[in-house]
């Protein structure tokens, strides 16, 4: 029988919409300005890329992190409230980068919140192995 693992399950399915959006963003970009390869230049070109590349970056290394905590059985409402903040704050950053005119207070406080839920989510692993 399979393992349940709505947690894991729940995350991976919010960042695949979160990458779906900010891929379309980058190819409307890349359309609009008839740049194929890198940013041509263009500033809100280069914004859109980066929200798009530093969630791929940050991304996998959470879902792994939570993926193991969900499979030692973690308390799933203490995991899942930092699941939930992790996509929050990834979505505060990329959306930020992507589609606005810069903005430092949601960009700085989706980044706080990453780290912040990327601390923890470690602090979790640990206590399970350790405790």
């Amino acid at each position: 029988m399979a393992a349940s693992l709505p947690v894991t399950t729940a995350l991976v399915s919010g960042l695949a919409i979160l990458f779906l959006v900010l891929t379309a963003r980058v190819i409307r970009l890349r359309i609009r300005h008839r740049v194929s390869l890198g940013d041509g230049g263009n500033a809100e070109l280069t914004r859109a890329i980066r929200g798009h590349g530093n969630l791929v970056e940050s991304a996998p290394l959470f879902v792994l992190m939570l993926l193991l905590a969900e499979m030692q059985g973690a308390n799933t409402w203490l995991i899942g409230v930092l699941a939930g903040g992790f996509l929050v704050g990834r979505t505060m950053h990329g959306i930020c980068l992507g589609f606005m005119k810069p903005t430092m207070v949601l960009r700085s406080g989706g980044m706080l919140l990453t780290l912040i839920t990327m601390i923890a989510m470690t602090c979790v692993d640990l206590a399970i192995i350790l405790l």
